[in-house]
């Protein structure tokens, strides 16, 4: 009876949605989708002339992004975000929530966890961030971080760490990032490479870099952040090392008069590090130039206002995001800081009834992990599954209208309400753009987001050996699965990945990406490895990506060609992987060290096994024959 009532309701809604469409549809098709169909068939690339002109080179097709005159004006971060303060002094800048309350509590299997309480959101205008980043910058200075030096930030995405980044630009002081979930052997490595004269941690990840100082003899200064007024004790470091808190070190800059020290453009403004998804994490180095250059691309790509919100919450920010929040920035927008712990009103580390980071802050900008989009699909999955027929039904017929319409350049403004109002809500039900990066996100789980969350869903192709964000989508784009166009002042060419596969040769191609200014690694140079060339003026880097280019200029990510491997043998999990297991990190990717431990037993029967039965591993020539089948048969 009740799959009659709901084939009954649903026809009558159906025909509800008819008849809205024809009375709606006039308006939209003459004012709503033009200019987003006209950009999602438009050429995306063109034909340039770069280097010696032997070979095909692209470059992004459309009007140009006016470097030179930006900067004559601008020549280094700071500059652009000191132009902005002056803009919108007393707008909303960076915002954080306080924590009043912590509760112990502990899951059925006897893990401890903590469940918070937290107050509004409290801002700090334009004006205070320049008050506070200024001083805290001549404080460095007093405690002997000159310029040219380098400063290391292990802390949470917090204010400090944004307001730690422009004093250091102020003072044309070298940031090195640090991811907060990388493992303890990463941590010690990326202190001992990168070799910086001070850091910045805060009081609850102290315990962890203690243990790595004795062997990074640069080292000079610790700035600690926390409330706590008492020194913690660390009486085991080397005498050397001088403890300061966050408060006493911009309390010592209040009353310092020094003159800025405004960077070049080619100085270098931060070391980062790669993800290390296919390898160790490597640090590369970025210039001021390559900072203005990234966040000019961004701004003539995704067209962020002074209006927007944007949350920031994974662990650290990548470089991807800190782009993303300088371009806010600059643009006179908000930041409002939260974690992957409480951006959602049902997480179990919130106090039950209390509202999540993302219901509070309202954002309309958001940059994600791809794996934190699928924990988002297979939450709504979920409650779904819990839904009656008839609710079900009506889900799905959403998510097949609002999927026909949007690769029309329609938007659903009453789908939207009807269906989806709960789902966008787990985001906070204003978000305007969802930036994804960091890995290769699939077109179904583009789509799906792209409806059940009420935002397009935009993907980013970062390419960290050359320091560069290479690609991204535009948000009136409505071609799902692609990395997009070129950014501005990016140059591809196209190599063929094997003479011996026509096939293959014809669809795919490894991806070499090329620009006039060039940021090397920061541990070895472009001509000592066999991926960079120059050709002409134009510096050129090996991806190792392979990709197919669309009739239209579009891109497409297909597979890391240099390391892509084929399992040998396959052992399948019974229990998923989660946060409390502690065999995840907050941006949910896996720890491998911990993973090792917990299955080292397993692995070696796996290699037992396959010596036991001499299997062999498939060779790069079996890979390319497999992606050869693979892409003929892609219609």
């Amino acid at each position: 009876m009740e799959e009659i009532i709901s084939i009954v309701l649903m026809s009558i809604f159906a025909v509800f949605v008819i008849i809205y469409d024809i009375i709606t549809f006039l308006f939209y098709m003459i004012f709503v989708p033009r200019k987003t169909m006209a950009l999602t068939r438009s050429i995306k690339v063109q034909r340039v002339k770069a280097g010696s002109g032997k070979y095909k080179t692209y470059a992004s097709r459309g009007p140009p992004m006016n470097q030179e005159n930006y900067y004559s004006h601008f020549e280094n971060v700071f500059d652009i975000i000191n132009s902005s303060i002056n803009e919108h002094r007393y707008r909303q800048c960076l915002g954080t929530r306080e924590i009043l309350s912590v509760k112990e509590s502990y899951l059925p299997d006897g893990t401890k966890m903590y469940k918070y309480t937290i107050g509004s959101y409290k801002w700090m205008t334009y004006n205070a961030v320049k008050d506070n980043a200024l001083p805290l910058s001549r404080g460095l200075h007093s405690i002997g971080i000159m310029p040219k030096m380098s400063v290391a930030l292990y802390l949470d995405t917090r204010p400090e760490w944004m307001l730690s980044v422009l004093a250091c630009f102020y003072r044309e002081i070298i940031v090195i990032i640090l991811d907060t979930s990388m493992e303890y052997v990463g941590l010690g490595h990326a202190l001992w490479e990168t070799a910086p004269s001070a850091l910045i941690t805060s009081e609850e990840l102290l315990p962890r870099v203690t243990k790595h100082i004795e062997n990074v003899a640069s080292i000079k200064a610790i700035i600690y952040v926390g409330q706590n007024e008492e020194v913690p004790n660390l009486s085991s470091l080397p005498e050397k090392i001088s403890i300061y808190s966050y408060e006493e070190v911009f309390e010592r800059g209040k009353n310092l008069i020094i003159e800025g020290s405004p960077p070049h453009p080619d100085d270098v403004a931060l070391i980062t590090f790669t993800r290390g998804t296919a390898g160790p994490s490597k640090p590369f180095a970025v210039t001021h130039r390559d900072l203005v250059t990234a966040m000019l691309s961004c701004q003539s790509r995704l067209y962020f206002t002074s209006r927007d919100v944007m949350i920031s919450y994974l662990p650290a920010f990548n470089f991807i995001e800190l782009v993303l929040a300088l371009t806010i920035t600059m643009v006179g927008g908000s930041i409002g800081f939260s974690s992957t712990l409480m951006n959602q009103d049902r997480n179990k580390n919130i106090i039950f009834g209390a509202h999540s980071d993302a219901s509070i802050l309202r954002p309309t900008v958001m940059f994600v992990y791809p794996q934190l989009l699928l924990k988002f699909n297979k939450s709504i999955d979920l409650k779904i599954e819990k839904l009656r027929i008839f609710s079900r039904c009506l889900v799905k017929f959403g998510m097949k209208y609002k999927k026909f319409w949007m690769g029309k350049g329609y938007r659903t403004p009453l789908i939207d309400r009807v269906i989806f109002s709960n789902s966008a809500m787990m985001i906070g039900g204003k978000m305007r753009i969802i930036i994804c990066g960091g890995s290769y996100l699939p077109a179904q789980t583009q789509i799906y987001s792209s409806i059940t969350l009420c935002a397009p869903v935009v993907q980013v192709y970062f390419q960290a050996q050359n320091a560069e964000i290479g690609f991204c989508q535009s948000p009136d784009d409505r071609q799902m699965g692609l990395i997009g166009k070129p950014m501005e002042g990016i140059y591809v060419r196209l190599q063929d990945i094997s003479e011996d596969y026509c096939k293959m040769r014809t669809l795919v191609s490894e991806l070499i990406t090329g620009r006039t200014q060039f940021s090397q690694w920061s541990t070895s140079l472009p001509d000592q490895s066999e991926d960079y060339f120059k050709d002409g003026d134009i510096h050129w880097v090996h991806t190792g990506d392979v990709v197919r280019m669309l009739r239209d200029g579009s891109f497409e990510f297909i597979v890391y060609l240099l390391d892509y491997e084929i399992p040998a043998a396959i052992m399948l999990e019974d229990n998923i992987w989660t946060l409390e297991s502690g065999l995840l990190t907050t941006t949910y990717e896996l720890r491998r060290g911990l993973m090792y431990e917990k299955y080292k037993s397993q692995i070696a029967y796996m290699f037992e096994e396959l010596t036991h039965n001499q299997r062999k591993v498939r060779t790069k020539e079996d890979i390319l024959v497999f992606f050869a089948h693979q892409c003929s048969s892609t219609p």
